[in-house]
């Protein structure tokens, strides 16, 4: 069955939609991959406006013939495809030639599958296409020639890592259905027999964590109180400013120490496939417990910290792109009761900490597959003070980060996406600074090169996240005032009487001084050498 086009309807005869040529072509053909630059022949009409009717955008005389999962018999010359492995979510493969495969990804529990990651081993050189199907999002960046990643077994012995794939990249709708799925393309030449790690992006698995987490000082201790659905541990770090150094938290919330000094939580890798987020973690994390940096010297003296680097684990260990192993979109449970047992444990020990702590700012990284750049989301609500300031963090972070843009960033109400983390800890905590810092996946367009980020980039927004912090709570006078007059532990009502009553007293009698010192300018005789100031204003 050829694939048809069907084209906006207009009044009159309308002529039959062409079928598109029956061999391995995209709808549209994009350019110049390595930067953000529209493509000389790019469409002006936005390309998820067309529809496909065809099931398979792809065609082809010839017949397929599968060549994975690992229980069918590969031929001699075939390559070996491998995905199952940590965040791997290879489903099947099938041949379309000698230099061409169909490659379908694993879907996640609520169609939202939008990563991949396999490995190609005994490729012999030559050119390769692989069209990979499953997607269920239009996603921007790709129209612009962002492309994915590829790691080569051969250069990583040599110290090369993983790499932005130096081919024209294609992007379409497959199924007009629902779900709507869509289907990537793109080529890969290969000079010398080797095998190859693909991937949508820059991978961050839960051992990459671990391993990373084992690097930080020996002063920061990793907590593990909190276990996933798929029973793992959920990896966090405390710091007490009070104390003035980070310990492992009790599994009993009622022992922990109540601080007076205001804390601050930071999030990342709610959704699995955003692992941009864990890079960006990776560089708040190293300058945050530097010792040598000054600013985030002042800030651990200021505030305590409770850090969650990844809090989909499951989904990570399974090659999911957006929910978890239950299925369930983590960003979007946090209003009231969660739905995860997770996230029930998490806003226990919120409840704990903030019995005599002030939860004053809120962060949580994460990447955007539709958009480019840096930018936040944050919550403007009138009766919760200082959110009228709030504004100020996206400009600190366009002055530290040229990827940041500020006229990207969005103020939103207090009711819109209010079951996210960002809008519900807001709300239940009233949190004053609270956002959502979102990396595109694809790069910056803010630079004059047009970059794809890299995992240094990513970093590097995550650095500068820290320093816009300690620009807004430390060095905002009229901020810092405040949040040290709301992060004061909660009187009693005795103490607040007590407080009233002597508060009265002492206007009382410093209403009493002043009449006995108006009485008694009046009732003093003057001379001409006396001054205006009698002796009575001398003394006080």
């Amino acid at each position: 069955m050829d694939t048809k086009v069907i084209k906006k309807h207009k009044k009159g005869k309308q002529k039959k939609p062409k079928p598109i040529n029956k061999r391995i072509t995209p709808l549209i053909r994009m350019e110049r991959p390595l930067r953000l630059v529209s493509p000389h022949n790019y469409p002006t009409n936005t390309f998820s406006k067309k529809r496909v009717s065809s099931s398979t955008p792809f065609n082809s005389l010839e017949q397929r013939r599968q060549v994975y999962p690992k229980n069918l018999s590969p031929q001699k010359n075939d390559i070996k495809f491998i995905g199952k492995f940590e965040s791997g979510n290879l489903d099947s493969v099938f041949t379309r030639g000698d230099f061409a495969y169909e490659i379908h990804i694993s879907p996640d529990p609520k169609h939202t599958a939008q990563w991949f990651y396999f490995k190609a081993e005994n490729i012999n050189p030559g050119k390769y296409t692989f069209i990979i199907t499953g997607f269920h999002r239009d996603t921007g960046i790709h129209h612009h020639g962002v492309t994915p990643v590829a790691l080569s077994v051969t250069d990583k012995k040599r110290g090369i890592g993983w790499k932005r794939i130096d081919s024209d990249i294609n992007y379409w709708l497959s199924i007009s259905g629902r779900p709507r799925e869509y289907t990537m393309s793109f080529d890969f030449t290969v000079k010398k027999p080797d095998s190859i790690y693909f991937a949508y992006t820059y991978p961050y698995n839960y051992t990459d964590l671990n391993e990373f987490l084992k690097s930080l000082p020996n002063y920061v201790k990793i907590t593990n109180i909190l276990t996933s659905a798929g029973k793992l541990n959920v990896p966090m770090i405390f710091w007490d400013a009070d104390k003035q150094k980070s310990y492992e938290l009790p599994e009993k919330f009622k022992e922990i120490h109540h601080g007076k000094k205001p804390l601050i939580v930071i999030a990342a890798r709610h959704h699995p496939g955003e692992t941009c987020s864990s890079y960006a973690m990776e560089g708040f994390l190293e300058k945050l417990f530097n010792k040598m940096d000054p600013e985030a010297t002042d800030i651990r003296n200021e505030y305590s910290f409770l850090i969650i680097p990844m809090v989909n684990v499951d989904g990570v260990v399974c090659g999911f792109y957006r929910p978890g192993l239950d299925g369930i979109d983590y960003n979007r449970v946090w209003k009231k009761k969660t739905k995860t047992q997770l996230g029930n444990s998490i806003l226990s020990l919120l409840d704990a900490l903030t019995e005599t702590r002030k939860l004053v700012f809120f962060l949580d990284f994460h990447g955007h597959a539709g958009l480019f750049n840096a930018f936040t989301y944050t919550v403007k609500n009138r009766r919760i003070p200082l959110t009228d300031l709030a504004s100020l963090f996206p400009r600190f972070m366009s002055k530290a980060c040229p990827y940041f843009s500020s006229t990207s960033s969005y103020t939103l109400g207090p009711k819109a996406y209010d079951r996210t983390m960002r809008v519900a800890l807001h709300h239940r905590y009233s949190v004053p600074f609270s956002y959502t810092l979102e990396m595109s996946i694809g790069g910056s367009t803010l630079t004059k090169t047009h970059n794809q980020f890299t995992p240094n980039e990513y970093r590097e927004i995550g650095e500068a996240t820290l320093t816009s912090m300690v620009q807004l709570l430390l060095n905002h006078r009229e901020i810092k005032k405040q949040l040290l007059g709301i992060a004061s532990p909660p009187k009693s009502n005795l103490q607040r009487d007590f407080a009233s009553f002597s508060d009265f007293r002492i206007k009382r009698a410093k209403k009493i001084d002043e009449k006995i010192h108006e009485h008694r300018r009046r009732l003093k005789p003057r001379s001409a050498n006396t001054s205006d100031v009698d002796d009575y204003d001398m003394e006080n």
